[in-house]
């Protein structure tokens, strides 16, 4: 009788480089305080292999305790490196990493050990609450008991590690740019270190709390240490729970509901991420709970805010759509996209609700009050795909009389390869039945695929090529053209096959199918050329009629000369309760990426129809202190109320959980300037000198030391911005002299201050040996009188005095 042959398991390769991570690492003879994860000893580096270096990131860690967990049972051969990066910030005394990842065994297993992976070894962030010295440190300049045990508790409960640093630390040293150098690098938290602002006032002694941990643990500590920082400035707290699916909702568009109950009632309103138990298992943690609703102010106000609340909470009927995507696009949204998800459910007051990071669950409802919010929602989700591809790269053998083509290359070979890849790149790369599988960036994808192709065994083998990549289904007409004219010309160009199929009901796919790689990239360059390029802008509705044209000829003349599609939107009937106040875009223009340049000049040319009292609405960020933001929305609102009533903008203060020195403005360009000069007077005043100007003058203004050590240090120290520009004044007594006129703005309470900032200016002149030149005569410009302040008598040698005060020669120091 005949031996059954045994059933031989195909095995699955695969190797990807793990998200960058850049956990604090600061000298701790340098805090005040600290609690780290590292003192818990949750992660043993017992058999891990790993050197102590890495044993403050318990990313690196787990990541390395589940290798080891898989290849102990007998599952899955692996392998991690774990590779060095720059420290994000200077005070960090060690640098980040990201760890490679190589998996070979059967397929299921391989993607149960890929799942616990990425679901339990997110990459550590960090971020930092600038706060007044007096909030958290007692009279001996120690940190209290009581602020040590709340810390404490705050970084049990959310996984974090939590140091208070010490004063000597500049601002600009707290938020450093991420090293060159670093490919891949995703936008967001990983590229800086947040700067959070809770002062007191402007001349507090500035104290830093850094915190770190995985996304969702850092945003959740912040919004709890933010309220206690609160509670400890006199407010009273209020929490509220409500399904986290109706925060958005409660927001409004744009979060401009939720802004206008806090101007309203004078509170401060945190509401934690919503996806605070998506992006990891917490194992040995408490979980982390996204429907809390913090309301801190004084009591009656909070009163007023919970009712508002409750009122929006219960007036809305919650509807949802369902979408599916790929786990590794769900992946890779989530971690390198988070922002953009973020931006996309507070433009259109939405819900996303995701499956936990790297399982296997490929559904994603949608949430939100309106069937048009859900649309909007989706489309702006699923453009996001569009830079992110799949390739397939087949290895045929010989002849057919090959056996299995897997004999192409031995483990370590296919490890080898894989590693070097990952890398390079940050990519997924699995191999199976010779074909390589590559999913990423577009850009990552196109230079993977060039490195197998460079494998001298591969070369003299039949192969062929795949690139997938899919698009929102509103684009599907315009990429194929009419009658499948601009595919068909691809197709004839390139010879190789282009397919469009559906992949869901909301989105379609792109095949391209080559027997080699030059092809396949020359058709992806000509297929990326027709991909929609588009810009949205806002024009009052009163021009859409004129601008049309009779039976729409201006409009038709219009696109046929630039090349592109117009299209404009009634954004009057879209108007709906939680949703007022949004200056929302109501123009869209699209073209072939090729035309891409064609989209500035069509802008102009509709904007010339516009009145230019209407013209172009803009966004401007204009600098007033975090600490005046209360007082702006105080005095019975009557200032901003005045300002958008007159000049028909809209002031936009910033999230409180993303605390930032800026206020937005969006409206006319007419009006922009007007509604910034009225925000300015209602709170600043200015004082303008002048000196006359040398070489050596213009050489300091223009460098990054007087930037650093003047402008911003005033700036961080008293609340006054100094700005300067060269002015050319011509007197009878001193003609064709130059001066560089120095203008300091000012909150009127910062009054008293003026004289520190200015002697701050003039030490650091004559610290530098730069000559001042001050004029004393007749017809020289004249300061402004500022009320409650003097003409600056005790600082008569280095300014300008009124004409009054001397009549001395110009003198030089």
């Amino acid at each position: 009788m005949a031996e059954t042959p045994k059933h031989t398991v195909q095995k699955v390769y695969m190797g990807f480089a793990a998200p960058h991570s850049f956990p604090a690492t600061p000298d701790l003879r340098k805090c005040y305080y600290s609690f780290s994860r590292q003192s818990l000893h949750q992660y043993h580096t017992a058999g891990v292999g790993l050197d102590s270096e890495y044993e403050h990131d318990p990313y690196v860690l787990r990541a390395a305790e589940h290798c080891r967990q898989a290849s102990a049972l007998g599952r899955v051969e692996t392998e991690s490196v774990v590779q060095l990066l720059p420290p994000v910030s200077m005070l960090d005394v060690k640098g980040g990493a990201f760890v490679q990842v190589f998996l070979a065994g059967e397929g299921s297993q391989v993607s149960e050990t890929r799942e616990k992976i990425f679901s339990e070894c997110l990459p550590q962030r960090q971020a930092c609450i600038a706060a007044s010295r007096y909030l958290l440190l007692n009279k001996e300049g120690m940190v209290s008991p009581q602020m040590s045990t709340r810390l404490d508790e705050i970084a049990l409960d959310t996984g974090t590690s939590i140091y208070i640093l010490k004063s000597d630390i500049p601002l600009a040293t707290m938020q450093t740019l991420t090293p060159s150098g670093i490919s891949g690098e995703s936008e967001g938290l990983g590229e800086t270190v947040p700067i959070y602002k809770k002062m007191m006032s402007p001349d507090d002694v500035t104290l830093f709390v850094l915190i770190s941990g995985d996304i969702a643990s850092l945003e959740y500590a912040l919004v709890k240490i933010s309220v206690y920082l609160d509670m400890l400035m006199g407010m009273q707290i209020k929490k509220l729970e409500i399904d986290p699916r109706y925060h958005p909702l409660i927001c409004g568009k744009k979060r401009s509901n939720l802004q206008d109950i806090m101007q309203e009632t004078c509170t401060n309103i945190y509401i934690p991420m919503p996806f605070a138990n998506v992006l990891s298992i917490r194992r040995h943690l408490p979980p982390l709970i996204s429907d809390e609703i913090y309301i801190t102010g004084r009591r009656e106000d909070i009163v007023n805010a919970e009712k508002r609340i409750i009122s929006t909470y219960q007036s809305v009927t919650l509807m949802s759509k369902t979408i599916t995507i790929t786990a590794p696009k769900k992946d890779w949204l989530l971690i390198e996209r988070l922002n953009d998800i973020k931006n996309i459910m507070s433009n259109n007051a939405s819900y996303i609700n995701f499956p936990i990071l790297g399982s296997q669950n490929i559904e994603i409802n949608i949430f939100s009050s309106h069937d048009y919010l859900i649309d909007n929602t989706i489309d702006s989700f699923i453009s996001l795909l569009s830079d992110y591809y799949n390739t397939a790269y087949w290895i045929f053998p010989l002849s057919s009389h090959t056996q299995n083509s897997e004999t192409l290359f031995t483990d370590s070979e296919i490890k080898k390869i894989l590693m070097n890849i990952t890398e390079k790149h940050r990519v997924e790369i699995t191999y199976k039945h010779g074909c390589f599988e590559i999913a990423g960036m577009k850009d990552e994808i196109k230079k993977a695929a060039r490195i197998i192709s460079e494998i001298p065994i591969i070369q003299n083998r039949p192969q062929q090529i795949r690139f997938t990549i899919e698009l929102s289904n509103k684009y599907h007409e315009f990429i194929q053209g009419k009658k499948e004219g601009k595919i068909n010309a691809i197709r004839k160009n390139v010879g190789v096959i282009v397919e469009l199929h559906t992949f869901s009901s909301r989105s379609f796919c792109i095949d391209i199918i080559a027997e080699n790689l030059e092809q396949a990239m020359q058709c992806l360059s000509m297929l990326e050329d027709e991909f929609p390029t588009e810009i949205t802008f806002y024009i009052p509705e009163e021009y859409h009629r004129r601008m049309i044209g009779i039976r729409g000829n201006t409009i038709q003349s219009v696109m046929r000369q630039y090349g592109v599609f117009v299209k404009f939107s009634n954004t009057t009937s879209l108007a709906t309760p939680g949703h007022h106040n949004c200056l929302d875009d109501n123009v869209l223009v699209r073209c072939p990426a090729k035309n891409a340049a064609n989209l500035i000049e069509l802008k102009e040319t509709l904007m010339n129809m516009v009145n230019y009292k209407d013209k172009d609405s803009i966004s401007e960020n204009v600098y007033v202190p975090q600490i005046y933001h209360r007082m702006l929305r105080n005095k019975s609102n009557k200032i901003i109320r005045n300002i958008e009533k007159n000049t028909n903008c809209i002031l936009r203060f910033p999230n409180n959980d993303v605390n930032k020195d800026y206020i937005t403005i969006i409206g006319s360009e007419a009006q922009v300037p007007r509604a910034i000069d009225m925000i300015m007077k209602s709170i600043f005043d200015e004082y303008k000198f002048r000196v006359v100007s040398t070489k050596a003058l213009d050489d300091i203004i223009k460098s990054k030391e007087y930037k650093f050590w003047v402008v911003e240090y005033i700036r961080a120290k008293y609340c006054i911005e100094v700005t300067s520009f060269p002015s050319n004044i011509n007197t009878n007594v001193y003609p064709n002299i130059s001066y560089h006129v120095f203008r300091l703005l000012f909150p009127k309470s910062q009054l008293s201050y003026l004289d520190l900032a200015i002697n701050v200016i003039f030490q650091y002149f004559i610290q530098h040996q730069v000559p001042l030149y001050i004029s004393f005569k007749e017809g020289i410009w004249q300061a402004p009188h500022l009320k409650g302040y003097d003409s600056f008598s005790h600082f008569n040698s280095m300014l300008f005095p009124p004409v009054s005060a001397s009549k001395r020669n110009p003198q030089e120091f």
